[in-house]
């Protein structure tokens, strides 16, 4: 007991709590609760004992054992020293400088330490599970509910998918991919595009597939269409020409035509606004045929193609959108972010559902972050179509679950 830290111990009489200061060891304190005089152990082994005083009312003035009077502060006259006695019939010369203060046990111990600790883990465990609930809301508050389609999962993560889908979409042949590549789409495009690359990876073979990028500049297409044979560029010359006024024909007219990067950009510009370029829109040759089964794209070209894809400026996606519609494919998969709010979902409607013959255009949505717009929500329903919404902290963690 002499390491410097108080000496516990417990009133034999109100049995409360003690501690004492180890200088007392030995010694003798009071109880603060009840005034009791005891001794102070002086190992761990020996017994507390209560101190007694000498019977006044014996005539003989000795110890009385059954009249003996436990001694307190009120009974016990501590002027200078008192001798008192124990119950085992020790004598001890008390001084009233050197009696010890029995002071509340103020050490937190055994069940009250246990105590604590639990409750400190309940409210460690209630904050992290408050805060995964948050998080798990953020993740998966906006994945919206849509209609039953076999073969939908949308747990798998893109990343890693084996399955022939895009974000775990089932794809059908012909199908034209349309991207957001617009200013808002710069914190998640880079990701998509690995996204979309696996899920083209994935595909049969035998899939037929196009992928549109569109921006504030232009539309870029993959597989980009075919250089035209000697014939067909004669005779697109020639027809070009016809419809030029003299003093505009330079000669490279059907160089430019075809605009730079295998004519992927400048003809499909042309054909989306529905502007004519130098001929009557009624005599215009018809659209490319843009399918390329996936079994004999480039794949290094894919690659150079969509890692040199840049988010830049304002657009309507919906020009996009109306250059797939105008190839009639079996289904368009738009994959964007809060640009698809700003879509002429009218003019959409006009294109896909309202059509002449044939059913409707399924479109599918791949929406990356904010939550569906109700306008393009009708116009899914409308073409009997499916979205996804998913948050760019889900595909960033996708993105990080993934094996490099």
């Amino acid at each position: 007991m002499g390491d410097g830290k108080p000496i516990e111990i417990d009133c034999p009489v109100c049995h409360a709590k003690l501690e004492v200061d180890p200088g007392f060891a030995g010694g003798v304190c009071r109880c603060h609760a009840c005034g009791t005089l005891m001794t102070v152990p002086a190992k761990p082994s020996e017994r507390i004992e209560v101190l007694y005083q000498r019977d006044q009312s014996s005539a003989a003035g000795k110890w009385g054992e059954p009249t003996a009077t436990r001694a307190d502060q009120e009974t016990v006259e501590l002027e200078s020293a008192v001798v008192l006695r124990t119950e085992s019939g020790r004598e001890v010369e008390v001084h009233r400088d050197h009696i010890g203060h029995g002071r509340r046990r103020r050490v937190l111990r055994g069940t009250i330490v246990i105590a604590f600790v639990g409750v400190a883990v309940a409210l460690i465990a209630a904050a992290v599970f408050a805060v995964g609930l948050v998080v798990s809301q953020d993740l998966g508050a906006n994945e919206e509910k849509e209609p039953d389609r076999s073969g939908i999962d949308r747990k798998v993560n893109p990343f890693t998918a084996s399955s022939p889908t895009l974000f775990g979409m089932p794809v059908k042949s012909p199908v034209v991919v349309v991207v957001d590549a617009t200013a808002s789409s710069q914190r998640w495009l880079d990701l998509a595009s690995i996204a979309i690359d696996r899920g083209i990876r994935n595909l049969d073979d035998g899939t037929k597939a196009t992928v549109l990028f569109c921006s504030e500049a232009r539309i870029e297409r993959f597989p980009p269409p075919p250089e035209p044979s000697a014939e067909e560029a004669e005779k697109k010359g020639e027809a070009g020409e016809s419809n030029q006024p003299a003093s505009e024909r330079t000669g490279d007219g059907g160089d430019r035509d075809e605009g730079g990067e295998g004519g992927a950009s400048a003809g499909s510009e042309a054909d989306a606004s529905g502007e004519s370029s130098g001929a009557d829109a009624a005599t215009r040759p018809e659209l490319p045929d843009p399918w390329k089964p996936v079994g004999e794209w480039d794949l290094d070209a894919w690659s150079a193609f969509r890692e040199g894809i840049r988010p830049r400026g304002l657009a309507d996606v919906a020009v996009g959108v109306e250059q797939a519609a105008k190839w009639e494919p079996k289904q368009i998969i738009l994959i964007g972010g809060s640009a698809l709010g700003e879509m002429n979902h009218g003019r959409l409607r006009g294109l896909l559902v309202e059509r002449e013959q044939g059913d409707p255009i399924p479109l599918d949505v791949v929406m990356i972050g904010p939550r569906m717009p109700e306008a393009l929500e009708e116009l899914l329903a409308a073409t009997r179509g499916v979205s996804r919404v998913i948050s760019e902290r889900r595909l960033i963690r996708w993105y990080r679950e993934a094996p490099r």
